[in-house]
């Protein structure tokens, strides 16, 4: 080929082409450069080169695996052919990476092992380090020896990149490949309640962003700042760590929410002195810590402070962070110590029954109902209960609340009930006066009926029965507490022949709260006062008593002087208490005065002119409420009766008068001191004075001088004419026991 015009000899010598790089190439190895050798004259630069995939040209860039066949060609001829096979392979291929995970959340102590994989021990290949690499990228010449050429360790990561450098000391080459990894082992979710100690460290599952340490107080103080002790927790101190925490914090996993209608708590212990212009607070987190707002500012205090409040209202996602920030204005701040942190959540109870609102089991709670519900919570007004009456709604025991008639119903039959009359009706029920009797001239024949009583209070009863066809004399009535034997007998009616119409007597002298028993007879007299007949004893009635009225309790007298404050307690309001009175007396005399309770029956009354050094008793009387009448109105005999005296003593004449009355003024007419001896009976309790401008009138008082003062100074006067006087006070309670 060579040998042809326009070189005109033969060419004879051996002609030799090279390739850099011909076998393995990768993504940073990857340009192959074809040089000819021994070619005459400017012959190269005539000769193309030709690839089998249409390129040409001397430099050809491969990126992947392929086998390529090349030719030379010469003034449209073409000779030399050779296929040409390439290895391409990615980095991962030629490097072996293995990883391993940091061993807690927020704990930097992940590790990445790098080692050449073997098929690339001998080709040139080895690692460098990042201050080789760069001067080898700058074309200077070092030593890359290293006794780890083949295996780099990477520790102490969490999440980054790092530079896997490899350098052909062959090819002069240098790849550069960035390696993205996250170390940091996945967050645990927490359900509430959740409560954290730091009895065990550093929790794995918070996050620490910079410099906070746990443990005890000997762990964790700093030079300049002491913690009181609270057994193991959480600390920002950057005079322990000698470093600038500026905006520092905690971060708690991420909590899930899962019924946001009710209170969800945040509470913890916290100690946070503020020296240097710290600034302490926490934070909420929504979007898994994209983005953080303020839920509360730390108040300084130079103890432990245990923090408890509601953090509903910054709640606005199912899953939460919270976080403890501490900022030292990049100062040397102290720092925030937290501990006993928890997170719980508090349910809706609208009835306070102890289940929550969402909880609640909705049927029927009563036991005797037919479809009583054992899980029920909450009754629904569902219960159907047997309830047994008479259900027939126009008879006489109608029981609106049965649902099973029991054939108990029975109707209102008026009409004549008694036995004896002439129109007495066996099926009525209820007597409607209209019984007609036979005529009886005979009083003793007829058996008095319709007994009742009426006008009871605790002593007192008025006996009622019904008027006879005939009038007797007198009747006899007899009565006993039920339970005893004896009889109680006593007329009714004035004791003669004549005729007694009357059919009522009242009876005094009951005892209170006592069941009697009763009963009545008809009795004629002969004008002699014998008796002539009388009838059989009626039927028994029965009625009981109320019980006695209770007085006024806790009498009680304040004295002062002449003066006393009378004080004495109503009973318990059951007894409706609606009038009271006390009357006092000189003890051995029969002289009352009185005094008036007010609307509740409470008696408290300040009365005056008494003798001094007087011994007095007073005792009270209360009105209860019972036996009303048709307005309202309180049986006015329904009482307590006079009670026990209590006594009381007036004080003796004050006799702590001052003597040796005189009076000075200044020389410039402004100021008057008014002088006095201590009494003889020894010093007043404390002193009265007046003084009075006799021109104007006006005073000027004093009414508690200390009794140990001998004399008073007046200034600010204007020349004139003035008086004094004085007092002496035996009491501390006001000014009625003085002189």
């Amino acid at each position: 080929l060579f040998s042809n015009e326009p070189f005109g000899y033969d060419y004879d010598e051996e002609f030799i082409y090279t390739m850099d790089n011909p076998y393995v190439l990768s993504i940073c190895n990857n340009e192959v450069n074809f040089d000819l050798e021994n070619t005459p004259g400017d012959l190269d630069e005539l000769i193309q080169v030709n690839w089998s995939n249409g390129h040409t040209g001397t430099n050809i860039v491969i990126n992947e695996s392929q086998t390529l066949e090349i030719s030379l060609e010469y003034n449209g001829e073409s000779c030399i052919h050779s296929v040409i096979e390439f290895d391409f392979v990615d980095l991962e291929e030629m490097i072996n990476i293995n990883t391993i995970d940091a061993s807690c959340f927020g704990v930097y102590d992940g590790v990445i092992e790098a080692e050449l994989n073997e098929n690339y021990l001998d080709n040139g290949w080895s690692f460098v380090n990042d201050t080789q690499a760069y001067f080898l990228n700058m074309n200077f010449e070092i030593d890359i020896y290293d006794d780890n050429e083949y295996f780099k360790l990477y520790e102490n990561l969490g999440l980054g990149n790092i530079n896997l450098n490899l350098y052909n000391e062959h090819e002069e080459v240098m790849c550069i490949f960035e390696y993205e990894y996250n170390l940091i082992p996945e967050i645990e979710t927490k359900t509430l309640p959740f409560e954290e100690n730091f009895d065990s460290g550093m929790p794995c599952d918070w996050r620490n962003d910079s410099k906070w340490t746990f443990g005890d107080v000997n762990d964790v103080l700093g030079p300049y700042w002491m913690i009181p002790d609270h057994n193991q927790f959480a600390v920002s101190n950057d005079d322990a760590c000698d470093c600038d925490m500026m905006e520092d914090r905690l971060i708690s996993p991420p909590l899930i929410i899962d019924d946001t209608d009710g209170n969800i708590n945040l509470s913890f212990s916290t100690f946070f002195t503020g020296d240097y212009g710290s600034i302490a607070n926490v934070e909420i987190s929504n979007d898994m810590g994209d983005s953080w707002q303020n839920i509360v500012i730390l108040t300084p205090s130079s103890d432990w402070q245990d923090i408890s409040f509601s953090i509903s209202d910054y709640i606005t996602s199912d899953t939460i962070q919270l976080a403890f920030r501490h900022s030292d204005g990049h100062s040397w701040g102290s720092g925030l110590a937290i501990d006993d942190v928890l997170v719980s959540f508090q349910c809706l109870d609208s009835d306070d029954d102890g289940v929550c609102d969402n909880d609640e089991v909705l049927g029927c709670t009563n036991v005797t109902a037919n479809n009583f519900n054992e899980l029920a919570t909450e009754d629904d007004g569902s219960c159907q209960i047997d309830i047994y009456g008479c259900t027939y709604e126009i008879a006489a025991n109608y029981n609106f609340e049965a649902n099973i008639d029991d054939g108990s119903c029975y109707f209102d039959i008026y009409g004549c009930t008694d036995p004896i009359a002439n129109n007495y009706n066996s099926e009525a029920n209820i007597n409607d006066g209209s019984c007609d009797y036979p005529t009886i001239n005979n009083s003793c024949d007829i058996v008095p009926t319709g007994l009742f009583v009426d006008d009871i209070i605790h002593n007192r009863v008025v006996f009622n029965w019904s008027a006879p066809s005939a009038a007797p004399s007198h009747y006899m009535i007899r009565y006993r507490a039920v339970g005893t034997s004896s009889w109680t007998v006593m007329t009714a009616g004035p004791v003669n022949s004549n005729e007694f119409t009357g059919t009522s007597r009242t009876r005094y002298f009951m005892e209170p709260g006592t069941t009697y028993e009763w009963n009545i007879r008809a009795r004629v007299l002969n004008e002699d006062g014998s008796t002539n007949c009388q009838s059989a004893w009626s039927a028994s009635n029965e009625y009981t008593t109320l019980d006695a009225c209770a007085n006024l309790e806790n009498l009680s007298a304040s004295t002062e002087a002449v003066w006393a404050t009378l004080s004495a307690d109503a009973p318990a309001a059951e007894w409706g208490v609606w009038q009271s009175k006390g009357k006092l007396r000189v003890v051995g005399t029969n002289s009352f005065r009185y005094v008036n309770g007010d609307s509740d029956g409470n008696i408290s009354v300040l009365k005056g002119n008494f003798d001094p050094s007087t011994d007095y008793e007073w005792h009270t009387k209360a009105w209860c409420t019972g036996n009303v009448d048709s307005e309202g109105n309180s049986d006015p005999m329904y009482h307590s009766g006079w009670g026990d005296f209590s006594t009381f003593s007036t004080q003796a004449p004050c006799d702590k008068m001052p003597t040796n009355f005189s009076t000075s003024a200044n020389g410039a007419q402004t100021a008057i001191t008014m002088s006095w001896s201590t009494p003889e009976s020894g010093q007043p309790d404390h002193y009265f004075l007046e003084l009075t401008n006799v021109t104007t009138g006006q005073v000027w008082a004093w009414n508690n001088l200390a009794g140990s003062l001998t004399s008073k100074t007046k200034f600010g006067l204007t020349a004139g004419d003035y008086s004094w006087r004085i007092r002496g006070a035996c009491g501390t309670n006001g000014t009625s026991w003085a002189t």
